[in-house]
């Protein structure tokens, strides 16, 4: 038997085995960047949730609420690691089954390294029980979709985001504070966390306080610490013993009183031999800040950032595709819609977009080609909304005498543009560039390789 066929027959083997476990058991892999992806569910998930094995990892895949549950599930077993848990009651967690219903359970989990990929593995064991639902939760997954874009995905194929995560990865275990700057919507806030998951899952004596100040105030996060009339040095995160990791999101949005308090605990701290570090997301700097009038000197001399700029998406086209594909591929797999695909020539016109808001604008954009798509195709809105006034009609170069003399390839050339103008990029199809020309797609396609048109 070849060695191939043996590692097959290997793994029917034990996937057989664990369907023959009375629970459902879910396997996690940690990959290279330490961030946990679901690659195996047993059988009995039909049993407790209502999913088939792969509508499960496909579903988990999604940036909806099964995704969510699952992150907080690793997010759980993260913290129970570094504690001593051998004694400790199984722990409470709930799943939503395929009827859009929170089921509660119970789980188990062990972590190991498997001797043959060398891959840092979870598995869990799950034991439904009796408990209280939240009914607030039902219909969440299609909730998240309806009332709001999904939350970034995490894409890094164009050569400017690789250099991004190559700087991270060159700082995320150091010493130094670390700032995320750049413009709203650029996914800066999930990067944060894509850092703070692999610091958790690496080090153990570890305290990680995450503040989210972009929706509200961190005073509603950490009522004790952002209290005025508390001093500093009295309050459990200065007096933690523990490696102090402090997560905030919306670092601007800090009030002076509460970087004076920051500064206390850091140095503070310091003083007792603890150490504390700041891991942030802005839309300005710590110099900026200080120009603003929000952030005090002596915070901005005694506690130096390392910045690290997250570019926007008109930066990164490389990866929009990537993106919209596999965002409109969640959703569509969330809510059990008809596949939807794009054009060569939609792709490339989401590319040519500014995208004023990011990320944002670019979920609002997809959301309607999920929704308004027809026969399976995605339906692209403009980039800006039609003007209610009657366009003033422009002159094409091909509709008056031309002010120069130009070479039959350069006149050809600004044909076939015109051309691709009017039916948008597209060459086949009945409404395509070469129908209208009259002429063979690969001929065309010939053509406008030689001449160089885009």
């Amino acid at each position: 038997m070849l060695h191939q066929d043996r590692i097959a027959a290997n793994n029917a083997f034990w996937r057989e085995m664990l369907d023959q476990v009375p629970a459902t058991v879910l396997v996690f892999r940690i990959d290279e960047d330490e961030q946990a992806q679901l690659f195996f569910v047993n059988a009995h998930v039909k049993q407790d949730l209502g999913f088939s094995t792969e509508e499960y990892v496909l579903a988990s895949e999604s940036a909806g609420i099964i995704t969510s549950e699952l992150n907080g599930l690793v997010d759980k077993i993260a913290e129970l690691s570094h504690k001593n848990n051998a004694d400790a009651p199984r722990q409470a967690l709930l799943l939503t089954n395929k009827a859009d219903e929170q089921i509660p359970f119970k789980f188990d989990f062990r972590i190991f390294q498997s001797k043959s990929s060398r891959n840092n593995l979870i598995t869990v064991i799950l034991f439904q029980h009796s408990g209280t639902v939240d009914k607030g939760a039902v219909g969440a997954a299609v909730q998240t979709i309806v009332q709001a874009p999904l939350s970034p995905l995490f894409v890094a194929e164009s050569s400017v985001m690789k250099a991004v995560i190559e700087k991270t990865e060159q700082v995320v275990h150091k010493e130094e504070h670390v700032m995320l700057l750049g413009e709203s919507f650029t996914g800066k806030r999930t990067l944060l966390q894509r850092m703070i998951k692999g610091i958790r899952l690496t080090y153990s004596g570890l305290k990680i306080v995450e503040v989210d100040c972009t929706d509200s105030s961190p005073k509603s996060v950490l009522p004790e610490f952002f209290d005025s009339k508390i001093p500093v040095a009295q309050t459990d995160l200065y007096l933690s013993k523990e490696r102090v990791i402090l997560s905030i999101s919306g670092f601007e949005r800090l009030g002076e009183e509460d970087f004076r308090r920051l500064s206390a605990l850091i140095s503070g701290r310091e003083q007792l031999g603890f150490k504390t570090r700041i891991m942030a997301t802005s839309r300005f700097s710590a110099e900026q800040l200080h120009e603003q009038g929000k952030l005090p000197a002596e915070f901005l001399y005694r506690h130096l950032f390392m910045n690290i700029l997250i570019p926007p998406l008109r930066h990164r086209k490389g990866d929009i595709s990537s993106l919209a594909k596999k965002w409109v591929d969640r959703a569509v797999n969330l809510l059990q819609l008809p596949e939807v695909n794009f054009t060569e020539a939609q792709l490339f016109q989401l590319e040519e977009q500014e995208w004023p808001e990011n990320f944002k604008s670019l979920f609002e954009n997809l959301k309607s080609a999920v929704y308004f798509g027809q026969h399976g195709r995605a339906d692209i809105r403009s980039k800006s909304e039609p003007s209610k006034k009657a366009p003033k009609k422009q002159e094409t170069p091909f509709e008056s005498e031309p002010e120069e003399i130009l070479s039959f390839d350069n006149l050809s050339r600004k044909y076939l543009q015109h051309v691709l103008k009017k039916t948008n990029g597209k060459i086949y199809g009945d409404d395509g560039a070469a129908a209208l020309l009259k002429m063979k797609p690969t001929t065309l396609q010939s053509k406008l390789k030689k001449l160089k048109v885009r």
